[in-house]
């Protein structure tokens, strides 16, 4: 999403555009929703690929052809890397979930800017 757009003579910034959007969309309770999920994830056995994937554009993520595992990358964070696996072993699941968290944690500090930024009405 680089470089931007002719509007009205303005520059438009089509990745600021995006996040605008993406941030309003996401919520208070959705973010809450989706930390329940990564805790479940944590404390279950046998977490495929397609849950964490889940997750990951949930949170805004989207597919990048990118080394030999599919990468899912987000504007101002790390790419991740999620192996297509039915069975994600432990110490994978944990980095991934672990990153997922993170994002959870970024939007929420935007979301506490924001809401600061309008006095606290949102």
């Amino acid at each position: 999403m680089n470089g931007g757009k002719r509007a009205k003579g303005h520059l438009i910034d089509a990745e600021k555009a995006y996040n605008d959007i993406t941030y309003n969309i996401i919520t208070k309770k959705k973010l809450e929703a989706l930390r329940r999920r990564v805790e479940e994830l944590r404390r279950k056995k046998g977490v495929s690929s397609t849950e964490v994937v889940s997750i990951a554009e949930a949170l805004g993520r989207s597919r990048f052809a990118r080394g030999k595992e599919p990468t899912w990358i987000r504007e101002g964070r790390r790419p991740l890397s999620i192996p297509h696996r039915k069975d994600l072993k432990p110490g994978t699941k944990k980095n991934i979930l672990d990153m997922l968290e993170a994002d959870i944690n970024d939007y929420e500090e935007r979301l506490i800017g924001q809401i600061e930024k309008s006095n606290g009405h949102f």
